[in-house]
């Protein structure tokens, strides 16, 4: 039971600029397939979340917003 796990999963998400890629370990396979998809769900999120805040620092009606 102390050896490593024998289940892994390795999951490459093709996307225009760079890729999205996630690996992860585990004693079950839905544990380890559980662990890479929060992981590539937390990268996409993590994106958009900085594309929306270039979209609003680059925006000149956002910039034309706050200074009113």
């Amino acid at each position: 039971h102390t050896a490593s796990p024998p289940f892994r999963v390795h999951l490459h998400l093709v996307t225009p600029g760079p890729d999205i890629a996630a690996e992860a370990r585990d004693h079950t396979l839905a544990a380890a397939l559980g662990k890479v998809l929060r992981r590539v769900t937390g990268e996409i999120q993590r994106r958009s979340f900085q594309q929306l805040a270039r979209r609003r620092t680059e925006s000149p009606r956002y910039v034309a917003m706050r200074s009113a």
